[in-house]
């Protein structure tokens, strides 16, 4: 192949449409100017595809270049190396360059950059859905890259284009076998450096912050936040509470956890403790970009980087980016913190002053008539039954004083209103106190006996500190709405369909059918995560021990060295032997004669077929003309007229003269174009 052969009009459109597909599931993700510029580069390079623009000049690729330079820096230069930023770059190497494709070698170049950035697509999302658009791309990739290298007589028309997407996927069809062998058996080990993770990525699920209406906000939402598989029973609901933060601190309005806090904690008695039956089960979590995960409490996770905090709380070294698996054991029966120290009881008091006065005064009020601290909890939780209050989706809107005017005036209010305000009032009767937000509830799916947790599952309850228990559960929900509780969010749905994000979820529950195909959907999904997506170290290693035993696992490196071997030289015979078997033994013995003058005038011309190659040499040659004719003739016979079986008798012993004539008239012509090259001066 002539590297600097122009480019084939049909490899230019594969490359076109690979890129547009590449771009798209980055375009949410993408800032203005990078928008602009695909748009640009893709419409000039259609352009001069369609023969009404010419290639850019010196001075305009310079000229973008430092443009896009300047603003990739000015854009992700304060964030150093990040993974946003090195991805945007690469797109933008990849628009630049479709405006300077000219020969073949530039657009292997951009193939190869196609790759790259297909790769990157994984970064961001790692569903089943993108696994199939991104071996979508990947199959248009390897068309290109066949038409690329085909003959033009072969590469042009809508069947050689079917026929490049036929070949790419046998290529990728063989390629299966080999890809299944190394993804089980190469180590899954940890990359050997680091980069930030994407910081321009919005948050999603509950936030580190709780405000009056953002509890309710999150409820609106029908995305996954998680999936749990229990190892044994599955608990009923009112124990399915996915603790995630402790928010200590309250300025007013806005409930918040205390950063100094974070730590991990020391006194972990419960995993020393025999007695204790701890619930185990295993939770793959989507994307948050947050740094804590969630559990019912009390958790373990024997995961590196994961530690349990002061506050119960697991947190994770590096914001969860990615679908990740863990293993929890909950010690349930377990208290915690039965000593509380001065300070962490001095920040379980805290309050700000002049806020919320008759909310205040309640508490003094109710403080009056009960001396023991778990009798007025439950005065106070009492008190959302015994007065009319209402829970609700859609609360008003509240003003500075915000919990004496939900306790007082609106009594509308959704579950961060219901224990923001119980947490003030143990505070100002001075039980330490605390607003946790997690989830609560689940769906079970059951095709697939795991249970699926969703945003609309948000919740916020309250922990208060009593002595001689430790810090205990109290949820002001449970009280006022138990059925939230015992028959999950989901009643929500069909009360509040509505106000929700994806309303069309909601109806969804009340179709039979349609319900089942959503839950089919979900458990494919959940498949792909847990056996593709959390493949790592410990489960390659427990898998490994169930297929080749614990007692021959010393051997599974020369296993996987022997597989791979084995592999690969049977896709090289196979490649070699389909060539051999394939050519037709009168081609064989046509091209050996032509090839043997490569290099000198008497070359074959390309795309010179063997016909028009012996009447060439025959016009130019008029002491061999008989010969070089004969012989034409005799291989246009072999090869057309009778259509014989190379293995018939006369085949062969045709063959076997054809041959011994071609051996006579190279002899012959050697000398020839000896003469002649020394003539040339060659």
């Amino acid at each position: 192949m002539v590297v600097n052969a122009t480019i084939p009009r049909t490899s230019l459109i594969w490359v076109l449409s690979v890129m547009v597909l590449l771009i798209l599931p980055h375009l949410s993700r993408m800032p203005i100017w990078l928008v602009l510029l695909a748009l640009v580069c893709l419409t000039w390079r259609w352009l001069i595809y369609k023969g009404r623009a010419d290639y850019p000049g010196r001075a305009v690729r310079v000229g973008a270049l430092l443009a896009v330079g300047s603003a990739s820096l000015l854009q992700y230069g304060g964030e150093g190396l990040s993974i946003e930023g090195m991805v945007m770059l690469l797109i933008s190497g990849c628009l630049l360059k479709l405006l300077e494709m000219r020969y073949r070698r530039d657009i292997n170049i951009v193939n190869t950059l196609a790759f790259l950035l297909l790769m990157a697509g994984f970064i961001y999302s790692q569903s089943i859905v993108s696994g199939l658009y991104n071996l979508l791309i990947a199959l248009l990739i390897l068309s290109s890259m066949i038409s690329l290298n085909r003959a033009p007589d072969f590469a042009e028309g809508r069947v050689a284009q079917l026929r490049n997407l036929r070949m790419a996927g046998v290529i990728m069809l063989q390629a299966f076998p080999l890809m299944l062998v190394l993804f089980v058996t190469v180590p899954r080990i940890s990359p050997l450096w680091g980069v930030p993770q994407p910081s321009n990525v919005s948050s999603t699920g509950v936030s580190d912050q709780m405000r009056p209406g953002e509890i309710s906000e999150l409820a609106r939402s029908t995305e996954i936040a998680f999936r749990v598989e229990f190892v044994d029973e599955v608990p009923s609901p009112e124990q399915l509470y996915w603790r995630g933060l402790a928010l200590e601190q309250f300025d007013g309005t806005t409930w918040s956890r205390n950063t100094a806090m974070i730590g991990p904690r020391r006194d972990q008695q419960y995993l020393t403790d025999s007695s204790q039956n701890p619930l185990k089960y295993s939770i793959i979590m989507e994307p948050s970009q947050q740094n804590w995960l969630y559990a019912i409490s009390v958790p373990h996770v024997s995961l590196p980087g994961v530690f349990l905090d002061n506050q119960n709380t697991l947190y994770v070294s590096r914001p969860v980016v990615q679908r990740l698996r863990y293993d929890v054991s909950s010690y349930t029966q377990v208290p915690t913190d039965l000593l509380l120290g001065q300070r962490a009881r001095a920040l379980s008091l805290q309050l700000p002053e002049e806020t919320n006065p008759r909310a205040r005064e309640l508490a003094s009020q109710m403080r009056e008539q009960y001396a023991d601290d778990r009798q007025l909890a439950n005065a106070m939780l009492s008190r959302f039954l015994s007065e009319e209050y209402f829970y609700t989706l859609n609360p008003p809107l509240l003003g500075v004083n915000g919990i004496d005017e939900f306790l007082f005036d609106s009594r509308q209010g959704f579950c961060e209103h219901y224990a923001g305000a119980l947490a003030f009032m143990l505070r100002a009767a001075g039980i330490p106190a605390r607003v946790v937000v997690g989830y609560q509830g689940a769906e079970a799916n059951p095709f697939d006996d795991y249970l699926m947790v969703y945003q609309y599952n948000a919740h916020a309850w309250v922990e208060a500190w009593f002595e001689g228990e430790g810090w205990q559960r109290l949820d002001p929900t449970a009280w006022l709405a138990p059925e939230r509780i015992e028959q999950g969010a989901q009643m929500l749905l069909r009360q509040n369909a509505q106000t929700l994000q994806n309303s069309a979820f909601a109806n969804l529950l009340d179709r039979p059918l349609l319900q089942a195909i959503r839950l089919r959907l979900d458990s494919l999904e959940y498949a792909w995560s847990r056996r593709v997506i959390s493949y790592d170290e410990a489960t390659q290693l427990e898998f490994l021990q169930q297929w080749v035993g614990a007692a021959r696992m010393q051997w599974l490196p020369a296993i996987m060295v022997m597989l791979v071997v084995l592999m690969l030289s049977a896709v090289v015979f196979g490649s070699v032997h389909k060539g051999r078997r394939r050519r037709d033994p009168i081609i064989e013995v046509c091209l050996d004669f032509m090839n043997s003058f490569a290099g000198t005038p008497l070359e074959r011309l390309p795309g010179e077929g063997a016909q028009t190659y012996f009447h060439r040499l025959a016009a130019g040659s008029p002491l061999h003309r008989e010969a070089l004719e004969f012989c034409a003739r005799e291989i246009n016979q072999l090869m057309y007229d009778a259509s014989p079986d190379p293995k018939a008798a006369w085949v062969k012993q045709e063959l076997g003269q054809l041959s011994q004539h071609l051996k006579q008239l190279r002899r012959q012509l050697i000398p020839r174009h000896k003469i002649v090259r020394a003539a040339s001066g060659l």
